[in-house]
């Protein structure tokens, strides 16, 4: 008897067996494994990028800001003061100073108020002291054709008789007349403190408080709340206290107290003439997790910037 011609193929056909098709899976396992493996290392990479580059940006842009603020600056700390016997300003490391003609009677900034930072105590209370963790520079008011302005010192006690007309002069208080005309600043206030969600990291902030109304510039459009230029600082440190603004001193003042011109951690009140402290060291030490918390960048950045235009160095520089 014949055998059916459909028995036959099915016989003769080829097909997978088990053992066929456990290696088949365990393959495709392997390369699935492989490809996912990729793809999380190319994902951890990109977060970690993404922190590295957060960092580099926003310390790369507070950086540049204070580094333009300090070179075009009057001064470091509060400009206004009277003058020494060598005719040179005396200004303030503290700000306002209590000869300050815009803040110097208590005046709330144009159009706001003060940050919400605490202030020091002695022996400047209600003030913003020059130091590690705070840094204060003023910087030229310029009018509507590009030149700085001034505020006017009052003309009395004065003895010149008619046409001469009296000045009263402005601000309160009023700039004397041993003090002379006083430059119209605006003061940048860089402040750190401690971040309120994250234990152990703090806050880079500025603050700007405007100078007086001039041709072209409207006080009042200056203000703003304080703006945060960079989170997650952890250092330098020296000791527990945090080391983000230190300050060079002229070599060979009075002031050059730190050996080989090293940078000073301070700029003590009431022993120090603020017009040798012509440089400024920016300290960052950053962590980034924003992109990730597992996988947290850490970079440090520094840069020294040196005030060009120093009111309080040379008489030159000082206001008429």
């Amino acid at each position: 008897m014949k055998k059916s011609n459909s028995i036959a193929r099915m016989r003769t056909a080829t097909g997978g067996t088990l053992v066929e098709m456990l290696i088949s899976l365990v393959c495709t396992s392997l390369i699935a494994t492989a490809m996912f493996s990729v793809l999380w290392m190319n994902t951890s990479v990109q977060m970690k990028t993404g922190n590295n580059l957060d960092a580099v940006n926003s310390c790369r842009v507070a950086i540049e800001r204070i580094g333009k603020d300090a070179r075009e600056g009057r001064s470091l700390g509060d400009v206004f003061g009277a003058e020494d016997a060598g005719g040179l300003v005396v200004g303030t490391s503290y700000f306002p100073s209590l000869q300050d003609p815009v803040y110097g009677a208590g005046q709330a900034p144009a159009g706001g108020n003060w940050p919400g930072w605490a202030t020091h105590g002695t022996p400047n209370p209600g003030r913003y002291q020059l130091s590690n963790t705070c840094l204060i520079v003023q910087v030229p008011v310029y009018d509507s054709s590009g030149w700085p302005t001034m505020i006017k010192a009052t003309c009395a006690p004065c003895v010149l008789a008619a046409p001469h007309v009296h000045t009263a002069g402005e601000g309160n208080p009023v700039p004397t007349k041993a003090m002379g005309n006083q430059a119209n600043v605006e003061t940048h206030i860089y402040n750190v403190i401690a971040d309120p969600d994250n234990a152990g990291e703090f806050i880079l902030q500025v603050f700007v408080a405007p100078g007086r109304d001039a041709t072209g510039y409207v006080a009042a459009s200056r203000t703003r709340s304080a703006q945060t230029l960079v989170k997650g600082i952890i250092g330098p440190k020296i000791g527990n206290d945090l080391a983000i603004f230190q300050y060079l001193a002229r070599r060979g003042s009075t002031d050059d107290t730190t050996p080989s011109g090293q940078p000073q951690n301070t700029v003590d009140v009431a022993t120090t003439t603020l017009a040798n402290f012509t440089g400024v060291i920016i300290n960052l030490e950053v962590r980034k997790r924003d992109y990730s918390v597992n996988k947290p960048v850490t970079l440090a950045f520094k840069q020294e910037v040196f005030i060009r235009n120093n009111a309080m160095s040379t008489s030159v520089g000082n206001p008429p």
